[in-house]
């Protein structure tokens, strides 16, 4: 039973993640809630589906729901219960990814014959590793490579270049000496000094560009009108408090100003609402509402009839 309902709580999520693109766990769950709601005048709280998917999902766990909500996800999964899921739920191909290797094995309950017919099943693809230049890498990833990081690839491009130094050297020591007794004639090993100085000075450079960015990074941000502004943590901002800057927030969420744009078709499952003191603001994603703290909700038909087609 308890991989039944473990599967069932799975479908319901990807299907709410399909109708509610980049959304977190907790938006699809209060999602899940109001929709439930209105589409069959019973549901659990949102946070109850949260617990429902962390339980069974990620945690592995029996947890108990009740049939009626056991029924309606069913329906909104496209069946008529859950005796219905149950039995004629259809497996789906699995496929596991192990780096550049990927295996797909069929879990179709047919019954094969011989181990032939068992392998046939099983498609393992490799790919061997790209092939690149130490010093053209470190060149491109600077800014993401780590201090220890370029050291380390640092002394391996210096020990090739050493190693490549002492191949010359033996290539001259074996030339014929009154060749290497001539007059006005110099040989000189390459010398891996001017390698070692070019990557301290790359390194301190990097150094010195990431202090610069601890001293003015913006980590803080505030509501302005009807959008987040990030703004260093010790400016003087009075128009709403500070806030740990949240980068989904700062790129997405915005009180939307023309309702009269919102319809049934461009709003369901995109749209959040409050609704205080008979007034309604509604906001491109889901979040708390930046000036009276309270919970957004998802959008939904009644609501959008009521207070924009009205």
């Amino acid at each position: 039973m308890i991989d039944k309902k473990k599967k069932l709580v799975e479908v319901v999520f990807e299907k709410a993640k399909n109708e509610l693109p980049n959304s977190s766990k907790t938006s699809i769950a209060f999602y899940l809630s109001t929709l439930f709601e209105e589409e069959y005048g019973f549901s659990k709280d949102g946070r109850t589906f949260v617990r429902y998917y962390k339980k069974l999902v990620e945690d592995n766990l029996d947890y108990t729901i009740d049939d009626i909500t056991l029924d309606n996800m069913s329906l909104y999964s496209g069946y008529k219960n859950f005796n219905d899921f149950c039995n004629n739920y259809k497996k789906e191909p699995f496929v596991k990814k192990f780096g550049s290797i990927n295996v797909a094995i069929s879990e179709s309950e047919e019954q094969h014959d011989n181990l032939s017919d068992k392998s046939s099943k099983v498609v393992v693809n490799i790919t061997n590793a790209p092939v690149f230049n130490i010093p053209e890498f470190i060149s491109k990833n600077k800014n993401s490579f780590g201090l220890m990081g370029i050291l380390v690839a640092g002394g391996i491009f210096v020990s090739q270049k050493d190693n490549v130094a002492k191949e010359k050297q033996q290539v001259i020591a074996q030339q014929p000496i009154e060749e290497a007794s001539k007059p006005n004639q110099t040989t000189a090993a390459p010398k891996s000094n001017s390698i070692v100085t070019v990557i301290e000075k790359e390194v301190n450079h990097i150094v010195q560009k990431v202090n610069q960015k601890k001293v003015s990074k913006k980590e803080c941000m505030y509501w302005k009108l009807d959008h987040y502004v990030a703004v260093l943590c010790n400016e003087d901002i009075s128009v709403n408090p500070l806030i740990a800057i949240d980068e989904e927030l700062l790129r997405s969420f915005r009180k939307i100003n023309k309702i009269d744009t919102l319809t049934v078709n461009n709003a369901l499952g995109k749209v959040w609402y409050d609704k205080s003191n008979n007034h309604v603001e509604f906001f491109t994603n889901y979040g708390i509402h930046p000036e009276n703290g309270k919970t957004l909700k998802p959008v939904s038909k009644h609501i959008i009839e009521k207070y924009i087609n009205n």
